[in-house]
């Protein structure tokens, strides 16, 4: 199994890598072997490679199995560009519409 590992902005550089942790844990214990590919998005990508979705990361993330997505910052991106909101970008490219998130009530 290929997993792609995008950290996203702010908190995700913290969140997701522990998400990863979590997840390569379990798959161990499964006895599932996963190879992990990071790739550049959101802010870290602009500055480094001048776009928010850098050449290559869609055709990427189309080829893999899945991928863990921390959260996007793109209200703080310098209003040029390059500087996208990735978030329409990957639903519209993989017809994904929801993002569910599991919740638990406490009386």
């Amino acid at each position: 199994m290929t997993l792609g590992i995008l950290e996203g902005d702010d908190i995700g550089h913290e969140i997701v890598p522990a998400s990863v942790e979590v997840a390569a844990a379990a798959a161990e214990r499964a006895g599932l072997a996963i190879d992990w590919r990071p790739l550049p998005i959101g802010r870290k990508a602009l500055d480094e490679v001048g776009h928010t979705i850098p050449d290559g990361t869609l055709e990427t993330l189309a080829a893999l199995d899945g991928w863990i997505l921390g959260p996007i910052g793109h209200r703080e991106y310098p209003k040029v560009l390059e500087a996208v909101n990735p978030h329409p970008i990957l639903r519209k490219s993989f017809d994904l519409f929801a993002n569910v998130r599991p919740t638990r009530s406490y009386p």
